[in-house]
Order: structure tokens, then sequence, then C-alpha cells
């Protein structure tokens, strides 16, 4: 993965968390990351919609919980 690639998925997620980009790493996920609540991750499956037409289903709810999978799709953009 190269650095703008790691750039866009941390400015993305530290919008959304309202953090800052270095507090977002690789390794956060909905479940081990506070500021990454309920409400929050419906806002990240919201904006992934809008950028890359991620479908809202239960599969891709589960599926983009963390920041790996997140960064996948800035990566194949």
């Amino acid at each position: 993965m190269n650095d703008s690639t790691v750039e866009k998925y941390q400015v993305f997620l530290s919008k959304i968390l309202n953090c800052a980009t270095n507090e977002v790493n690789i390794n956060i996920t909905f479940k081990n990351y506070p500021k990454w609540d309920s409400f929050a991750h419906v806002e990240v499956m919201v904006a992934l919609d809008e950028l890359f037409s991620i479908e809202f289903t239960e599969e891709n709810f589960v599926k983009y919980g963390n920041a790996a999978e997140i960064s996948n799709l800035f990566n194949e953009q």
C-alpha cells in the first residue's frame, strides 16, 4: 500500500470518527476503537456507498467494520 492510499483512508476515517489522522491505523476496527461506535459505523457505510457504490447490506456492514478492508477500497481506486 502506498503512502497516498494510507493518507486517503486515514483522512476518510478520521473525518467520520472525529479524530486525528495519526489515530487511524490499519488495525482499528468497529469493535476495538471507542470512537467507532454503531452510529459512526452507519456513517462509514453511507460514505462508502457514496464513494464506491458499496451496497448497505448485512455482509458489507460486517466486512467494512475494519480499517484494513476500507484501505483495500482506496488501494483499488
